[in-house]
């Protein structure tokens, strides 16, 4: 059945391994699709992004292995800390 291996796979797990989640920041907005690095290592990307009157917001589809409020996020490998997320994973 369509969906079945997903639900199977959630049920054993116990969680999701990846979520969207809003993402914010300053300078110049992202070509979406863009990749989002957490050091070296990527961790998924961003998806869409908006103009907002202090920079950017936009959603990322993010690996939550890791992951938490406080997590330094760059748009390049081992980049500063340039992202923030809008919400607790």
């Amino acid at each position: 059945y369509l969906g079945q291996e997903v639900m199977a796979r959630l049920k054993s797990m116990g969680q999701v391994r990846r979520r969207l989640l809003r993402v914010t920041g300053v300078g110049a907005m992202p070509v979406a699709p863009a990749a989002v690095y957490h050091g070296d290592r990527k961790i998924g990307e961003v998806r869409s992004t908006v103009a907002t009157p202090s920079g950017w917001a936009g959603l990322a589809l993010l690996n939550l292995m890791n992951l938490s409020a406080t997590t330094g996020l760059s748009l390049v490998p081992g980049g500063p800390a340039e992202l923030t997320l809008a919400e607790t994973p």
